[in-house]
């Protein structure tokens, strides 16, 4: 048959017991090496005085050559790297694979995206092995080198136990609560906010002076919009001096009628309903829950298929937190420590 033939011109390694994969999955490097591979064998059989193949082999060969050169490119997605550098990634398909499957936010690293997104991760530093951090401790309201009023808990389905990742709540000077997800996976599933698909994932935060339940109404809800694709972290701001009243009121980002007040738009039965200012509260409850897409069968030159949704919560008693509120953000960060003034120059000799 021709497959024979085939795969033993094939210039790469081959991958054992792999299918050809279509080539919109190709890196742009995996694609380079098969139009380069496929020019190189037309200009030998044109030379050699052979035939010219047929339409049906340069399909055969092509196949072939997609698949080896995607295999053996061995490119991994941006921000990849940085992202298995943690000890708790390091099991997902993701980073067992080194996959070429790209994400919006180049696997956590990206803070401010072209598409607005941001992936604020808390740190020490802006970079620093196995802790990928975009914004640094002093610039968290009422926080120190060690994060102080920051909170981090996981993101669990409570179901199996099965952790897909973290998230953490923090306050900024300029008077935002920012949540910030990243995702991560189990060996078996990789988790994902994807959206422009059918089944997209949806974000459910409540924010109340009273404990929530599982029947208390959510009041942000509708937080993504305009993006599409895959994010692997997706940080959500919340405007304290504008927060939707759970009870009467909810998050309506598309309704224009409603923007001077925080876009807080009255539920049935309520003719008013003004935002709260919540800047000097001294606590209050944040319930985060979220409903993830699932991948399975990730490889290094796919994402994998398609395999559902996870609904995660916060694994704590009523899966809420109880947030201490720094209520001294009026002042600007303090600044960060200078560095130590230069060393003086020596002594000259006695005469």
């Amino acid at each position: 048959t021709l497959h024979r033939p085939v795969a033993e011109r094939c210039i790469f390694a081959r991958p054992p017991r792999l299918r050809p994969q279509p080539t919109q999955h190709l890196t742009p490097t995996a694609l380079s090496a098969l139009q380069k591979s496929l020019a190189c064998r037309q200009r030998m059989t044109s030379s050699s005085g052979r035939a010219t193949m047929t339409a049906s082999r340069l399909l055969l060969l092509a196949a072939a050559a997609a698949m080896c050169a995607a295999v053996a490119s061995g490119q991994a997605a941006p921000g990849l790297s940085s992202y298995c550098l943690r000890p708790s990634n390091q099991i997902t398909q993701a980073c067992v694979q080194q996959t070429s499957c790209s994400t919006g936010d180049q696997w956590w690293t990206i803070k401010d995206g072209v598409d607005g997104s941001a992936c604020y991760i808390p740190g020490i530093v802006d970079s620093s092995p196995g802790q990928i951090s975009s914004f640094p401790y002093f610039k968290i309201c009422g926080g120190d080198n060690q994060g102080g009023s920051l909170i981090s808990s996981s993101l669990t389905e409570l179901s199996t136990g099965n952790v897909y990742g973290d998230y953490h709540i923090f306050r900024t000077y300029s008077d935002t609560l920012w949540i910030t997800t990243n995702l991560a996976g189990t060996a078996g599933r990789q988790a994902f906010w994807e959206f422009g698909i059918s089944q997209p994932s949806r974000v459910r935060i409540t924010i109340s002076l009273n404990l929530p339940t599982a029947a208390s109404p959510v009041n942000y809800e509708n937080l993504i919009f305009n993006k599409y694709g895959k994010y692997a972290c997706l940080s959500f701001p919340i405007d304290l001096s504008k927060v939707c009243n759970a009870t009467s009121s909810f998050y309506a980002p598309f309704d224009n009628s409603v923007q001077s007040n925080g876009f807080c738009k009255c539920r049935p039965g309520f003719a008013t309903c003004p935002a709260m200012d919540s800047r000097l509260w001294g606590q209050f409850f944040v319930k985060v829950e979220a409903d993830l897409n699932t991948y399975t069968g990730m490889l290094p030159n796919t994402c994998g298929q398609f395999a559902g949704q996870v609904t995660v919560n916060d694994p704590s008693q009523a899966n809420v937190q109880y947030w201490t509120n720094p209520i001294n953000c009026a002042q600007g960060p303090p600044a960060p420590p200078s560095p130590p003034p230069p060393p003086l120059p020596p002594s000259p000799p006695p005469p």
